[in-house]
């Protein structure tokens, strides 16, 4: 095909080969309109019938088989008797499973793909369904039931050399394809992929599975959030029961499920309806949302018709309560009994590391509280498993043809149920050789029984006694116990007083803090107050400022004035004393000419003359001294007056 490339392994895989018990059951018409309550649903089981099967070689020479595509666990399981036509399968001793079955070694061969010294597990005939139509399973899970070896397709991954893409592509008229390597992009529509990172496990849950979280809806526009399971294992949808009779009245229309549709109790208490509900064209398709993108699956692809015991046909409703279990129930179902849950617990993992996408640590949800996608929706769409980043792709296939669902695939059935009938006749008469000689194995082992039988009862005394040995110290440990509770009772009165108290001290504490915070708005305003006042004598201080600057800058100003005022008035003092001399000078000059000429004329003249001189030049002599003195003390005085002014 067109996803098969030089680097993957393309496998057909036809779909719905497997076993399907339900077809080969006429069903009781009779059960139609009887309602369906709670109770009814608790009591469906919806057994696991693989859908999924592709053929693959197994041992030299080559031998072909068919086998199981199975999504619940990672190993092959393979019949016995295959290994024992294999000269190159090699049995392991000594190595423990979950099944009741040998370690073997085997060559594999996938289409041009081959496993080496693959390890399987082999189960006896018995072990298996007697009315199967396949050899062995081929796991796609992430849990081992064999301990030896990692699983086939880590090692199919390796030898792909490829990526980890395991896909299922629908084809046509039912038929498919394992595509292990590359992604088949031309069998997908384009721009319709989408991917979902796997889950962590389901609590409860021994096992990884591949847990997906989407939504669901039918007459909704906004679907509901939920968690699916992958699981090729059933050909049913498997709804939640607290869930599934809301649920299948919305897919049905109004009032159809409680009058056209019934549990058939002989048929495995299977919801049967009647095929009238197809042709009121008001059934809703069931839209699973992944990644904000729709997958729709039509109405008639949630029905299958069966054959009902008045030779009609009735329509299988493909959409089931959900009470599947884990691994151990299709271990359990393999072997006939119930297994055993604490060595699936305690199961080991694989010798090789295998990768697991996500940590599944964390506890998920209850396997009973998620859907189940089966068959039914997984052959309308192709799936891929990427087990390197353990994510889920789902994408719409290119040219799908629906599925076989015509009154032809039933008559198909009915002659195959003739022919069994003829064939199960012929080999009653077999089985009647067989079984006298196993009745005769039967006395020879009933003899050794009872052998066994009195070595058991010797033994079962032994254990007796241990028993009542064991008893005496559970009282001892009883008595401990009670001591133990009544030292509990007293410390849950003192818990209950240390509550009383926490709670005193809780009430004060929110009291406080009451205060405190009133305390603190009070400090605030108070801050506020503060802050505007300091703003304001700051302003103020800024005005003292200026003011100073403007009186310094004056004094200045009336400093540089006085001094000023002070040199003219030295000048003017200097210009006075000037005067002053100039004027005696004159004075002198003047006298001096009079008397000369009286020298010529009158001696009296001369003579008061000369008394004069003398007179004023000693006036004139004192004169000056007393200028300078009056000098200083006009500079003083001038020097003082401009002094007060200025201050």
């Amino acid at each position: 095909t067109a996803a098969a490339t030089s680097h993957g392994a393309a496998l057909q895989l036809p779909h719905f080969s497997g076993p399907r018990p339900e077809a080969l059951v006429k069903f009781d018409r009779s059960v139609l309109g009887k309602s369906v309550n709670e109770t009814g649903v608790e009591s469906i089981n919806v057994h696991r019938h693989h859908a999924y099967t592709a053929e693959i070689s197994v041992g030299e020479p080559s031998r072909a088989v068919t086998c199981l595509v199975d999504t619940g666990f990672a190993d092959i399981v393979l019949a016995e008797p295959i290994c024992r036509r294999s000269t190159t399968c090699i049995t392991v001793h000594g190595h423990q499973t979950l099944l009741p079955g040998l370690q073997g070694l085997d060559s594999v061969y996938m289409g041009a793909m081959v496993l080496k010294n693959q390890s399987m597990l082999l189960l006896k005939d018995a072990l298996l369904p007697h009315d199967r139509n396949w050899d062995g399973i081929c796991g796609l899970g992430w849990q081992h039931v064999a301990t030896e070896g990692p699983p086939w397709w880590l090692r199919a991954i390796k030898n792909s050399q490829a990526h980890t893409f395991f896909s299922l592509v629908p084809g046509h008229n039912g038929t498919g394809q394992m595509v292990i390597g590359d992604l088949p992009i031309e069998a997908m529509k384009e721009e319709t992929l989408v991917w979902l990172s796997k889950e962590p496990s389901a609590a409860g849950s021994e096992i990884a599975l591949w847990l997906l979280k989407g939504g669901l809806a039918i007459r909704r526009a906004i679907p509901t959030p939920a968690q699916f399971i992958i699981d090729t294992g059933t050909s049913f949808v498997l709804a939640p029961r607290n869930l599934y009779l809301a649920f299948v009245r919305e897919i049905l229309p109004i009032n159809a499920f409680d009058t056209a549709c019934g549990v058939d109790t002989a048929a495995g208490n299977l919801v049967i309806c009647s095929c009238d509900v197809l042709n009121f064209n008001q059934a809703m398709p069931l839209r699973i949302v992944l990644q904000g993108r729709e997958f729709k699956v039509k109405p008639q692809h949630l029905f299958r018709r069966v054959p009902s015991n008045d030779g009609g046909e009735l329509c299988l409703l493909q959409v089931q309560p959900n009470r599947m279990q884990p691994l151990m129930e299709l271990v359990a179902g393999l072997q006939g009994t119930k297994s055993n849950t604490a060595s699936l617990q305690n199961h080991s993992a694989a010798e090789e590391s295998v990768p697991t996408g996500k940590s599944s640590n964390t506890r998920g949800p209850a396997l009973e509280s998620v859907w189940v996608l089966g068959t039914s929706f997984l052959s309308q769409f192709v799936t891929i498993l990427d087990f390197g980043t353990g994510k889920v792709g789902f994408a719409e296939p290119v040219d799908l043809q629906p599925m076989p669902d015509t009154i032809s695939e039933t008559q198909h059935v009915v002659n195959a149920e003739s022919n069994a009938t003829l064939g199960a006749v012929l080999a009653l008469d077999e089985k009647k050789v067989l079984l006298e000689h196993e009745m005769a194995r039967l006395k020879a082992k009933l003899q050794l029984s009872k052998d066994a039988a009195v070595l058991q009862d010797m033994a079962r005394k032994s254990d007796v006694r241990n028993l009542e040995k064991q008893n005496a110290e559970l009282r001892v440990n009883c008595t401990l116990i009670e001591r133990q509770i009544s030292e509990g009772q007293l410390h849950r009165a003192d818990e209950k007083r240390r509550a009383e108290v926490r709670g005193g001290l809780e009430r004060e504490r929110s009291e406080l803090s009451l205060q405190l915070r009133m305390l603190e708005e009070e400090t605030q305003r108070s801050n506020a107050a503060q802050q505007s006042s300091w703003t304001n004598m700051q302003e103020e201080l800024t005005a003292l400022r200026k003011q100073r600057t403007n009186l310094l800058r004056f004094t200045e100003d009336l400093r540089e004035e006085h001094l000023d005022l002070r040199s003219r008035d030295r000048m003017l003092l200097m210009g006075i004393v000037a005067i002053l001399g100039l004027a005696a000078t004159v004075g002198l000059l003047v006298a001096s000419c009079a008397c000369k000429g009286a020298e010529h004329g009158s001696t009296s003249c001369c003579g008061a003359l000369g008394k004069n001189k003398r007179e004023f030049q000693r006036d004139a002599t004192l004169a000056v001294p007393l200028q300078g003195d009056a000098v200083a003390r006009a500079e003083e005085a001038v020097l003082e007056e401009a002094t007060m002014d200025a201050e």
